[in-house]
């Protein structure tokens, strides 16, 4: 098995240094994103949409190695659960065809308080790549969100691979 390398970015001083994956995190409530904040900040580059429209146009702009969805978005026209069937190209509707939610060959986590009312299976068939389950517990989310960017830049033939 060959190890896979993102491709380091220069610093002003000219040393190398390792690119930071980016996360997106659609989360409406700002208490637990400024938590999960705290706590990726330093190996992740975050970024936070808190409804579907503030998402689909932060997609349209930035491209994200992984991507967190709260299942619950107050104030959103979509929950989580309809996003990441648009991001699968899963869902039905005029928003399916809307383009600013194709073409996202992103891994997907829910981050979800939510676990009794939707089984881990029933958000893995809406598209999801793995949940993680509240109280966050912050090492897993970690474990989980390195190895999905790992498994995707391993699976991505993109221009920041190196053999």
């Amino acid at each position: 098995m060959a190890l896979t390398r993102l491709a380091p970015r220069r610093t002003s001083q000219g040393n190398r240094e390792e690119p930071l994956p980016r996360i997106l995190y659609v989360k409406d409530e700002d208490a637990n994103w400024r938590v999960t904040e705290r706590f990726l900040r330093g190996r992740y580059r975050l970024s936070r949409a808190r409804n579907s429209d503030e998402a689909a146009a932060l997609l349209s702009s930035e491209k994200y190695d992984l991507i967190l969805l709260d299942i619950e978005l107050s104030s959103s026209r979509h929950d989580g659960i309809e996003i990441c069937k648009l991001l699968k190209g899963r869902a039905s509707g005029p928003d399916a065809a809307d383009p600013r939610w194709r073409g996202h060959e992103v891994p997907i986590v829910f981050v979800t308080a939510y676990a009794a009312r939707y089984s881990k299976e029933a958000l893995l068939d809406a598209g999801a790549d793995d949940v993680v389950t509240k109280p966050v517990d912050y090492t897993r989310l970690l474990l989980v969100s390195s190895r999905l960017i790992v498994r995707s830049v391993r699976n991505s033939p993109g221009p920041n691979r190196q053999a």
